[in-house]
Protein backbone atom coordinates (compact mmCIF):
# COMPACT_ATOMS: atom_id res chain seq x y z
CA UNK A 1 0.00 0.00 0.00
CA UNK A 2 1.49 3.50 -0.83
CA UNK A 3 2.31 4.92 2.13
CA UNK A 4 5.12 8.09 2.94
CA UNK A 5 7.50 7.22 5.78
CA UNK A 6 10.16 10.04 5.55
CA UNK A 7 10.11 13.18 7.62
CA UNK A 8 11.81 16.41 8.14
CA UNK A 9 14.86 14.77 9.51
CA UNK A 10 14.78 13.05 5.86
CA UNK A 11 13.31 16.40 4.20
CA UNK A 12 16.55 18.71 5.88
CA UNK A 13 18.29 16.54 3.11
CA UNK A 14 17.06 18.27 0.42
CA UNK A 15 16.83 21.34 2.03
CA UNK A 16 19.25 22.32 5.14
CA UNK A 17 17.93 25.58 5.82
CA UNK A 18 14.30 23.55 6.35
CA UNK A 19 13.97 25.43 9.45
CA UNK A 20 13.90 29.15 8.25
CA UNK A 21 10.96 28.70 6.09
CA UNK A 22 8.41 28.11 8.86
CA UNK A 23 5.38 30.58 9.06
CA UNK A 24 5.08 32.69 11.84
CA UNK A 25 3.20 30.39 14.79
CA UNK A 26 4.19 26.96 13.13
CA UNK A 27 6.51 25.00 14.78
CA UNK A 28 6.94 21.59 12.05
CA UNK A 29 5.83 21.35 8.55
CA UNK A 30 2.38 18.51 8.89
CA UNK A 31 0.14 20.75 6.41
CA UNK A 32 2.50 20.29 4.01
CA UNK A 33 3.22 17.15 4.42
CA UNK A 34 -0.01 16.19 4.10
CA UNK A 35 -1.09 18.11 0.90
CA UNK A 36 2.38 16.22 -0.34
CA UNK A 37 1.11 12.91 0.57
CA UNK A 38 -2.25 13.54 -1.14
CA UNK A 39 -1.12 14.85 -4.07
CA UNK A 40 1.47 11.83 -4.57
CA UNK A 41 -1.32 9.50 -4.05
CA UNK A 42 -3.54 11.06 -6.94
CA UNK A 43 -0.61 11.42 -9.24
CA UNK A 44 -0.66 7.58 -9.45
CA UNK A 45 -4.72 7.01 -9.45
CA UNK A 46 -4.70 9.69 -12.38
CA UNK A 47 -2.01 7.71 -13.66
CA UNK A 48 -4.35 4.44 -13.30
CA UNK A 49 -2.55 2.69 -11.20
CA UNK A 50 -4.52 1.54 -7.20
CA UNK A 51 -3.04 2.78 -4.25
CA UNK A 52 -3.78 -0.66 -2.41
CA UNK A 53 -1.36 -2.55 -4.53
CA UNK A 54 2.23 0.05 -4.79
CA UNK A 55 4.82 0.28 -2.51
CA UNK A 56 4.64 -3.52 -2.12
CA UNK A 57 6.19 -4.76 1.35
CA UNK A 58 8.02 -7.57 1.92
CA UNK A 59 7.20 -8.78 5.98
CA UNK A 60 9.45 -9.44 8.42
CA UNK A 61 7.27 -9.61 11.12
CA UNK A 62 3.05 -9.55 11.63
CA UNK A 63 1.94 -8.12 14.91
CA UNK A 64 -0.69 -10.09 17.14
CA UNK A 65 1.27 -12.46 19.36
CA UNK A 66 3.50 -10.78 22.23
CA UNK A 67 6.58 -11.32 22.95
CA UNK A 68 7.74 -11.52 26.51
CA UNK A 69 11.63 -12.88 25.77
CA UNK A 70 13.88 -12.57 23.40
CA UNK A 71 12.82 -13.47 20.49
CA UNK A 72 14.68 -13.93 16.34
CA UNK A 73 11.67 -14.36 13.42
CA UNK A 74 11.89 -16.35 10.50
CA UNK A 75 13.84 -15.51 7.55
CA UNK A 76 11.48 -13.33 5.28
CA UNK A 77 11.00 -14.30 1.52
CA UNK A 78 13.68 -13.30 -0.75
CA UNK A 79 13.42 -9.64 -1.62
CA UNK A 80 13.32 -9.46 -5.34
CA UNK A 81 12.78 -5.26 -5.54
CA UNK A 82 15.75 -3.67 -3.58
CA UNK A 83 13.71 -2.63 -0.64
CA UNK A 84 16.16 -0.61 1.17
CA UNK A 85 13.94 0.85 3.83
CA UNK A 86 12.98 -0.69 7.13
CA UNK A 87 9.76 -0.14 8.86
CA UNK A 88 8.42 -0.82 12.37
CA UNK A 89 5.06 -0.54 13.81
CA UNK A 90 5.30 -0.76 17.27
CA UNK A 91 1.88 -1.93 18.61
CA UNK A 92 2.38 -3.05 22.47
CA UNK A 93 5.45 -2.06 24.92
CA UNK A 94 6.28 -2.54 28.41
CA UNK A 95 8.86 -2.36 30.95
CA UNK A 96 12.05 -1.42 29.81
CA UNK A 97 13.32 -0.20 26.41
CA UNK A 98 13.50 -3.07 23.82
CA UNK A 99 16.20 -3.15 21.42
CA UNK A 100 15.19 -4.70 17.71
CA UNK A 101 18.04 -5.53 15.41
CA UNK A 102 17.83 -6.02 11.34
CA UNK A 103 19.91 -9.13 9.43
CA UNK A 104 20.20 -9.22 6.26
CA UNK A 105 21.50 -12.82 4.15
CA UNK A 106 22.28 -13.22 0.90
CA UNK A 107 23.18 -17.40 1.02
CA UNK A 108 19.36 -18.51 2.17
CA UNK A 109 20.22 -18.00 5.52
CA UNK A 110 23.25 -19.60 6.32
CA UNK A 111 24.95 -16.63 7.24
CA UNK A 112 23.99 -13.30 8.50
CA UNK A 113 25.59 -9.80 8.45
CA UNK A 114 23.93 -7.26 11.07
CA UNK A 115 22.35 -4.10 9.17
CA UNK A 116 20.86 -1.82 11.46
CA UNK A 117 19.34 -1.60 15.26
CA UNK A 118 17.14 0.95 17.13
CA UNK A 119 15.83 1.24 20.25
CA UNK A 120 12.01 1.23 21.54
CA UNK A 121 10.35 2.49 24.35
CA UNK A 122 6.97 3.16 25.82
CA UNK A 123 7.02 6.64 23.82
CA UNK A 124 6.75 4.53 20.56
CA UNK A 125 4.21 2.55 21.04
CA UNK A 126 1.17 3.58 17.98
CA UNK A 127 4.07 5.42 16.43
CA UNK A 128 5.98 3.70 13.16
CA UNK A 129 9.43 3.96 12.98
CA UNK A 130 11.83 3.40 10.03
CA UNK A 131 15.55 3.33 8.85
CA UNK A 132 17.41 3.18 5.53
CA UNK A 133 19.98 0.32 4.35
CA UNK A 134 22.90 1.33 2.60
CA UNK A 135 23.23 -1.91 1.25
CA UNK A 136 20.69 -4.73 -0.26
CA UNK A 137 20.60 -8.26 0.81
CA UNK A 138 18.46 -11.56 -0.79
CA UNK A 139 16.57 -11.77 2.84
CA UNK A 140 16.42 -10.77 6.17
CA UNK A 141 15.25 -11.31 10.02
CA UNK A 142 14.70 -9.36 12.87
CA UNK A 143 15.81 -10.43 16.69
CA UNK A 144 13.89 -8.51 19.53
CA UNK A 145 15.67 -8.30 22.47
CA UNK A 146 13.12 -8.50 25.26
CA UNK A 147 14.97 -8.55 28.98
CA UNK A 148 11.67 -7.89 30.82
CA UNK A 149 8.21 -6.74 30.05
CA UNK A 150 6.33 -7.48 27.00
CA UNK A 151 6.48 -6.73 23.11
CA UNK A 152 4.39 -6.73 19.69
CA UNK A 153 5.34 -5.00 16.76
CA UNK A 154 5.07 -5.33 13.12
CA UNK A 155 8.30 -4.86 10.33
CA UNK A 156 8.62 -4.80 6.65
CA UNK A 157 10.92 -3.69 4.16
CA UNK A 158 9.80 -1.60 1.62
CA UNK A 159 11.27 0.43 -1.63
CA UNK A 160 12.91 3.83 -0.98
CA UNK A 161 12.14 5.03 -4.72
CA UNK A 162 8.81 6.59 -2.97
CA UNK A 163 10.95 8.65 -0.41
CA UNK A 164 12.06 10.96 -3.31
CA UNK A 165 9.15 11.42 -4.96
CA UNK A 166 7.06 12.40 -1.71
CA UNK A 167 10.92 14.92 -0.36
CA UNK A 168 10.31 16.26 -3.81
CA UNK A 169 6.37 17.22 -3.43
CA UNK A 170 6.99 17.86 -0.15
CA UNK A 171 9.61 20.21 -0.10
CA UNK A 172 8.02 22.15 -3.73
CA UNK A 173 5.17 22.68 -1.77
CA UNK A 174 6.92 24.19 1.05
CA UNK A 175 8.78 26.52 -1.29
CA UNK A 176 5.33 27.15 -3.37
CA UNK A 177 3.57 28.39 0.02
CA UNK A 178 6.97 30.66 0.88
CA UNK A 179 6.99 32.60 -2.80
CA UNK A 180 6.09 36.05 -2.92
CA UNK A 181 6.44 37.07 -6.59
CA UNK A 182 7.59 35.02 -9.41
CA UNK A 183 11.66 36.14 -9.41
CA UNK A 184 12.22 35.78 -5.93
CA UNK A 185 14.33 32.72 -4.68
CA UNK A 186 11.43 31.06 -3.08
CA UNK A 187 9.81 30.65 -6.64
CA UNK A 188 12.99 29.60 -8.22
CA UNK A 189 13.50 26.91 -5.80
CA UNK A 190 9.42 25.55 -5.99
CA UNK A 191 9.78 25.46 -9.76
CA UNK A 192 13.39 23.39 -9.09
CA UNK A 193 11.39 20.97 -7.18
CA UNK A 194 8.37 20.58 -9.40
CA UNK A 195 11.03 20.27 -12.44
CA UNK A 196 12.45 16.92 -10.65
CA UNK A 197 9.62 15.80 -8.90
CA UNK A 198 8.14 15.47 -12.77
CA UNK A 199 10.84 13.79 -14.03
CA UNK A 200 11.20 11.08 -11.02
CA UNK A 201 7.46 10.80 -11.82
CA UNK A 202 8.01 10.29 -15.63
CA UNK A 203 10.66 7.70 -15.40
CA UNK A 204 9.10 5.67 -11.92
CA UNK A 205 8.26 2.14 -12.48
CA UNK A 206 5.48 0.59 -9.87
CA UNK A 207 6.48 -2.97 -9.01
CA UNK A 208 2.86 -4.93 -8.22
CA UNK A 209 3.05 -8.28 -6.18
CA UNK A 210 1.61 -11.59 -7.65
CA UNK A 211 -1.95 -10.50 -6.11
CA UNK A 212 -2.14 -8.25 -9.28
CA UNK A 213 -4.96 -9.65 -11.83
CA UNK A 214 -3.06 -9.31 -15.33
CA UNK A 215 -6.06 -8.34 -17.00
CA UNK A 216 -6.50 -5.14 -14.60
CA UNK A 217 -6.15 -2.15 -16.40
CA UNK A 218 -3.82 -0.75 -14.21
CA UNK A 219 -1.61 -4.35 -14.75
CA UNK A 220 -1.26 -3.41 -17.93
CA UNK A 221 0.33 0.07 -18.00
CA UNK A 222 3.56 0.06 -19.37
CA UNK A 223 5.39 1.67 -16.54
CA UNK A 224 4.62 -1.47 -14.53
CA UNK A 225 5.99 -4.89 -13.63
CA UNK A 226 4.07 -7.75 -11.69
CA UNK A 227 6.65 -9.27 -9.72
CA UNK A 228 6.12 -11.61 -7.05
CA UNK A 229 7.11 -10.74 -3.20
Amino acid sequence: MIRNYIDEDYLSGYIPNLDSLLFTGETNFNKQKVLAEIEVANDFINSNYKGLFIRNDLSLRESGTTLSATTTETISSEDKLTRLRWVVDVKVLTGVDKTLTLYGTNDSGDNYTELNSMTIGTTNVGSIISQTLAVPYTAYKVTATVPSGTLDYSSLMTETGYDTLYALKWGGLIYFQNYKKEDDQYFSKYNEFKKRYDAEFAKFVVNYGDEINEEDTFGSNPRSITMLK
